[in-house]
């Protein structure tokens, strides 16, 4: 039979609204602007004094901090996972995960449980990698803090150069620089979990010479730097400069592993490029096409000199802040601050009385009193004498 013209126009009129939700759905599919807080990580999906690391070197995984309940029983296996510290076993929570970041639901096959906060501070509820965001183009706009994916299809906003981009289990791009007479053109990685400009690889440590270079050098002790083992060290030194896109950014800091493990013992990458590094520009990451996307919009500024130490929060398990690195023969340590000693409070004021937001200014200020118990490596049945410090931050 055939079919009228007022049922045809009805069809026509069922097809149109079809396709136009469709589209609609494929459009919502994509992340709007999600904002992050930019402290020593990128932080997204923010509650209160908590969020969760967005990590572009972490690959597709999902990580949860072992204080992260669950409401089922979950079957678990052990997992060894390599990371910048060397090899750790970890638990791989075996049942898929779905993680709502702004208007999309990001799909994990499996997750994994460890202490994070052990490495990254009582802010980090877990780590994020990239999963789902890989199918379009995504921007980190560090000059206004959020995330946002743009179509494949879509013109790349003004000002964009376009770099190759290696893809792997991870994201790299090319690097060029230049620390005391050695220049430096390699492939790195792409790390917003790493706070540092620039960490070389124990291969490349070798290659370039960096330890024997005659410029002002920093050993620093860590605790947990990352996955792999409790205790490690490295090497801190100044660039001259460092090149990403057409753009050089002057005197970051630098840090090599002379015995670096994992993923900075002997691989074919250079090392790292972290957040002192990026945070100078917009990135936008093209996957599909192999593509990243780079815009300069700011010079970092001329840092002051530093006290020597890094202090990891722990107040979700104790009082205190604890000296997770310090710098061998540096401030800190010639006042007699010793790694792993707990800060319980800075300038009169407890700890536990500081909010996130305020805990980068306190280290701005230029002298620094510390009420500090002592570390100690075995319980004991009282504790150890609190002891007062001074640190005052040396000229340049």
């Amino acid at each position: 039979s055939k079919m009228s013209l007022k049922d045809m126009k009805t069809k026509i009129l069922l097809l149109l609204l079809l396709c136009g939700n469709s589209l609609f759905a494929q459009q919502q599919a994509l992340l709007d602007s999600v904002p992050f807080l930019l402290r020593d990580h990128m932080y997204v999906n923010v509650e209160g004094e908590h969020g969760y690391v967005f990590d572009t070197g972490a690959s597709r995984n999902l990580v949860f901090d072992e204080s992260i309940s669950h409401p089922n029983q979950i079957t678990t296996k052990p997992l060894r996972v390599i990371g910048v510290a060397g090899v750790q076993e970890l638990k791989q929570l075996q049942q898929p995960f779905d993680f709502v970041l702004g208007n999309k639901t990001l799909h994990f096959p499996t997750a994994i449980q460890m202490d994070l906060r052990s490495m990254s501070g009582c802010h980090a509820n877990g780590l994020l990698g990239l999963c789902d965001l890989t199918e379009n183009r995504l921007m980190i706009n560090f000059q206004h803090s959020f995330l946002k994916e743009l179509p494949l299809d879509a013109p790349i906003p003004e000002g964009y150069v376009k770099l190759p981009l290696r893809v792997e289990n991870n994201l790299q791009v090319k690097v060029s620089g230049q620390i005391g007479k050695k220049n430096f053109n390699g492939w790195f990685v792409i790390d917003t979990d790493s706070g540092t400009a620039i960490s070389f690889t124990a291969a490349a440590t070798r290659k370039l010479g960096l330890e024997k270079l005659d410029l002002p050098k920093t050993i620093y002790d860590v605790i947990q730097m990352g996955i792999g083992d409790s205790l490690s060290w490295a090497i801190q030194l100044p660039t001259a400069f460092i090149k990403l896109g057409d753009t050089s950014v002057e005197h970051l800091l630098a840090a090599c592993s002379p015995d670096g493990k994992g993923a900075l013992g002997k691989t074919r990458k250079w090392g790292l490029i972290g957040l002192d590094l990026l945070k100078n520009f917009n990135l936008i990451i093209d996957v599909p096409h192999h593509c990243l996307y780079v815009k300069a919009f700011r010079e970092a500024p001329l840092k002051k000199p530093t006290f020597g130490v890094g202090v990891r929060n722990r107040i979700d398990v104790s009082d205190a802040w604890i000296a997770a690195s310090l710098a061998r023969n540096g401030v800190a340590a010639r006042a007699g601050l010793c790694l792993g000693d707990s800060i319980i409070a800075i300038n009169g004021k407890n700890v536990r009385d500081y909010l996130w937001a305020d805990e980068e200014a306190v280290f701005l200020s230029d002298t620094l009193n510390l009420t500090v118990r002592p570390y100690c490596p075995t319980p004991a049945s009282s504790l150890p004498a609190l002891k007062q410090i001074r640190l005052i931050r040396p000229k340049f």
